[in-house]
């Protein structure tokens, strides 16, 4: 009678519960943005602004679609303290000019000439006095199963996170050169666990499903990392606040 009265347990479909139709559909919207770009252009000037106001963006959000999930915080930031940030963002390519990523894919292709028509814009508009880098840091050391070359041959491991290092560098410093400030942020924090699914057990737990989630240990492993290949001209902003490293 149960299962009868509840229509089968809907929530145990592939569709899921509410909770999962929710999560759905903020994807939906994330994924359809005209601001996370899928091919090589970047957006156009007056385009993806955060924030509000007539006033010309003082600061750029750049890199792929982790730099894009930080986008609404950032505009709620921008509009409580006056500013504009603007966007440019590509899904799967972090904010390196002069490096190629490795599998190469149709998806990955357009990512040297998206990047640099992104720092050369950004050299070009006098407003801009910070930059605001981030991405899948992880995925682009090697550890996470993607490369970053300089010439596009395989690189290691260890010469992809030199590479690394190398392109935050380059990146970096054409733009201090222009005083322009460069900030990267720290990596967010991933589950190691399928969310759709956990969603849909907790839906049918009434909400009483216990997920796993990334230790803080390792997410403090994650920013001590990236933090200790970034030259000293770049600021470091971790995702994971310094209390909880502790």
């Amino acid at each position: 009678m149960a299962i009868i009265n509840s229509s089968g347990f809907p929530s145990r479909g592939p569709d899921g519960g509410p909770s999962v139709q929710a999560l759905k559909a903020e994807t939906a919207k994330f994924e359809a943005s005209p601001c996370l770009e899928r091919g090589g252009l970047i957006p156009k000037t007056g385009e993806c602004l955060l924030g509000s106001g007539n006033i010309a963006p003082t600061i750029v959000l750049w890199g792929d679609s982790q730099a894009a999930h930080l986008a609404p915080s950032l505009s709620e930031a921008a509009r409580t303290t006056g500013v504009r940030v603007r966007q440019i963002t590509k899904a799967g390519c972090a904010p390196f000019p002069n490096m190629t990523m490795l599998p190469a894919s149709p998806f990955t292709a357009d990512c040297p000439a998206f990047n640099s028509s992104a720092l050369q814009s950004v050299l070009a508009d006098r407003n801009v006095t910070l930059v605001i880098l981030a991405g899948r840091w992880n995925t682009y050391s090697g550890r996470g199963g993607s490369f970053l070359s300089k010439d596009g041959s395989w690189p290691s491991q260890e010469a992809s996170k030199a590479n690394f290092t190398s392109a935050i560098k380059e990146t970096a410093a054409p733009l201090a050169t222009r005083g322009i400030k460069t900030a990267v942020v720290g990596p967010a924090p991933e589950p190691p666990t399928d969310v759709p699914t956990c969603l849909i057990r907790a839906d049918f737990m009434n909400g009483d499903a216990p997920c796993s989630t990334m230790p803080a240990e390792r997410s403090w492993q994650n920013n001590q990392i990236l933090a200790d290949l970034l030259p000293r001209t770049v600021q470091f902003v971790p995702i994971v606040p310094s209390s909880v490293w502790a």
